[in-house]
């Protein structure tokens, strides 16, 4: 079995990359960006996948603000969760191992590819809708549940929107939530993903 689960395929076509509005350099001024069709991964890559590559890497958990009878954090090293703390030669060396084993060219997309994949053809901020669209059913990001991570006395540290829940604390399964138009999954939300 490949390392990568089911690819999708992604339609060619055209679009505006990048906000107006964004705080991240390079993103403004939006431009027109022409793709052709692509195969991308239907959901991030997982700690059973990877650890087929790398049996050794351990996504560990994420640390707790505080300690409550002996819970120090939550696990993100479950098989089904997406592999965590891979650095950009680690991700690399994933796609050579896959191109290897595949015997056919397997990389990171482009920035371009990514967001096209994400969007699903939306032109909305976001594949599911705008910016105050209910995220609950389709992402996992930062929610009402972050209120229990926070310590009472610390709630600012983590921003987080209270009117939604997403039923996950930190990464959850991938494929947990309803994919896009184009049958991705996790595309917001979840963990970075290299690009």
């Amino acid at each position: 079995q490949a390392l990568a689960d089911a690819m999708i395929r992604v339609p060619g076509g055209d679009y505006l990359l990048g906000d107006e509005d964004s705080h991240h350099r390079g993103d403004a001024p939006p431009r027109r960006v022409r793709l052709r069709p692509f195969m991308i991964d239907a959901h991030e890559v997982t700690n059973r996948q990877f650890a087929k590559f790398d049996p050794l890497h351990d996504s560990r958990f994420e640390s707790k603000n505080g300690y409550q009878f002996g819970v120090t954090g939550f696990a993100l090293n479950r098989p089904e969760q997406p592999v965590v703390r891979v650095s950009w030669p680690q991700a690399q060396a994933f796609c050579r191992a896959l191109t290897v084993r595949t015997g056919r060219r397997v990389e990171l997309p482009s920035e371009a590819e990514w967001e096209w994949a994400c969007r699903a053809g939306s032109s909305e901020p976001f594949a599911y809708g705008g910016m105050n669209s209910d995220f609950s059913q389709f992402a996992n990001l930062a929610d009402i549940a972050l209120t229990s991570f926070a310590q009472r006395d610390s709630p600012k540290w983590h921003p987080r929107d209270e009117r939604f829940d997403d039923r996950a604390m930190v990464t959850s399964q991938v494929g947990r939530y309803q994919a896009n138009a184009w049958g991705l999954y996790d595309m917001h939300g979840n963990v970075w993903e290299w690009c």
